[in-house]
């Protein structure tokens, strides 16, 4: 990435509005050329047809994917009866889903990543439920699926504190009680909110150490559209002093295995990290993983 899109340009008067025009139109072209690829890294092929966005900076045109989801095709679908809206704190109604286990070990909040809607992780809510007795939530950020709004990073955070009250209310124990699980973009939402609120426990998988330094391993000539402290979850893990799982495979080509290296180093508290040999960004986690996983819940009932 390092390579130079385009060639040097003969020296031109420094204030030729020729020059300045040919600056714009090359900013728009790596910003257009960067979402194309943007999507093409990160998304499984059946998903690329259905994404739309209409973000409001750049920097978050370039992170959010979300897809299309019409009120039909999710009524019609095996989990509508599990379907419910709440609120975000500026009254943006979401969409979520809620899969209760029958004698619930832990309650969870799951935040996916960029691309796609809830109904995408359906299959990962049934199965924390069955073999871990999770009651599991999950939601759509502003934007996405049913989900009204416009995606923003703080509109995200938002709706992530929400979707935690929200299952804390619909299994009727305190919000510090429920566990937040995030993939990718998930994680670092979830990471930075545990770090102003503590959760019952924090797990992270393939995520990125900031949104600056993601985009700097995609688009270099980009990253000054990000702030540093943008979606910071290095800084995010240095503060949250709760347990913490991470994992992170080994031959994600989306964002690098260094980026769930630097983040374990980073988290002060107690911590394990899971690395997924062979595992790329929208690959399936390991059996490994999920037998760590499993000692990483008893350890939470035990501390109880």
């Amino acid at each position: 990435m390092s390579e130079e899109l385009f060639p040097p340009a003969p020296r031109e008067p420094r204030f030729s509005g020729r020059v300045l025009l040919l600056k714009l139109l090359r900013i728009l072209l790596l910003v257009i050329i960067g979402t194309s690829l943007l999507v093409a890294i990160a998304m499984p092929d059946y998903m690329r047809a259905q994404a739309w966005a209409s973000p409001t900076s750049p920097a978050e045109w370039l992170l959010f994917q979300p897809f299309e989801l019409s009120a039909e095709e999710w009524e019609s679908g095996p989990h509508a009866d599990q379907g419910l809206f709440f609120a975000s704190a500026d009254g943006t109604l979401l969409h979520g889903a809620w899969f209760p286990a029958e004698n619930p070990q832990g309650v969870l909040v799951f935040a996916h990543g960029n691309a796609g809607h809830l109904q995408h992780s359906t299959d990962r809510a049934e199965f924390l439920r069955d073999r871990f007795q999770l009651s599991v939530l999950l939601f759509d950020y502003r934007g996405y699926g049913l989900s009204e709004g416009t995606a923003t990073v703080e509109g995200a955070l938002a709706d992530t504190r929400a979707a935690r009250a929200q299952a804390a209310q619909l299994a009727q124990i305190p919000k510090e009680q429920v566990i937040l699980m995030g993939r990718s973009l998930g994680g670092a939402l979830v990471a930075e909110v545990a770090s102003k609120e503590e959760p019952r426990a924090l797990i992270i998988e393939s995520s990125f150490r900031s949104l600056q330094e993601i985009c700097r391993v995609h688009f270099p000539r980009l990253t000054w559209l990000v702030s540093a402290d943008k979606l910071n979850s290095t800084a995010a893990l240095q503060r949250y002093r709760g347990p913490l799982l991470l994992s992170h495979g080994d031959a994600d080509n989306t964002i690098p295995f260094s980026h769930g290296q630097a983040l374990f180093q980073a988290a002060a508290g107690s911590k394990k990290f899971v690395r997924i040999p062979g595992g790329d960004h929208n690959d399936m986690q390991s059996e490994a993983y999920w037998e760590e996983l499993g000692r990483f819940l008893e350890s939470l009932s035990a501390a109880r």
